[in-house]
């Protein structure tokens, strides 16, 4: 099978957001058109080299089977990193070149946009993805940890009422 990653385009926001919204059922398509437009949206020099965007893993069918938010920053010790950040994934049966096309996908980008370094943020349930950019020959150099705040507040809440 051929997979292919490029810039989602303005054009395909709207199938993409099939693929978010099977992630986040609640999210309305009014709210995933504000946070793509500006990420997809490319006018003179940020046409040729995005600092920000959303690569997507799409099949030889154009069927779209991955999204990551990207966004090139500055790091104190690295230089310029990119930051792919994860948005949407559907489940893949045999997820090695899919994965691995991702993972060359990201080191292209990254090479076009002047990063000396990638780091990649997705849900520990992406265990498929971890293993594949290990073996591509990524390290496991940060760890990270999520809270979200309204259910730290509920229980906060909840702590306050025993």
């Amino acid at each position: 099978m051929h997979y292919h990653v490029g810039n989602l385009g303005p054009e395909r926001v709207r199938q993409a957001f099939s693929l978010v919204q099977a992630v986040n059922p609640q999210l309305s398509l009014a709210a995933w058109r504000r946070y793509a437009r500006p990420r997809v949206e490319r006018r003179g020099t940020a046409a040729r080299t995005p600092r920000r965007g959303i690569l997507c893993l799409e099949n030889r069918q154009g069927c779209i089977l991955a999204l990551f938010a990207f966004r090139v920053e500055a790091d104190l010790h690295l230089g310029r990193v990119l930051h792919c950040d994860y948005l949407a994934a559907v489940d893949l049966l045999n997820p090695r070149q899919a994965l691995g096309a991702l993972i060359l996908g990201f080191r292209r980008c990254a090479e076009t946009t002047g990063c000396l370094a990638i780091r990649v943020v997705a849900p520990r349930a992406l265990g498929a993805l971890s293993a594949s950019l290990v073996d591509s020959g990524y390290d496991v150099d940060w760890i990270g940890h999520g809270l979200t705040l309204e259910d730290a507040a509920a229980e906060r809440v909840g702590v306050r009422q025993a």
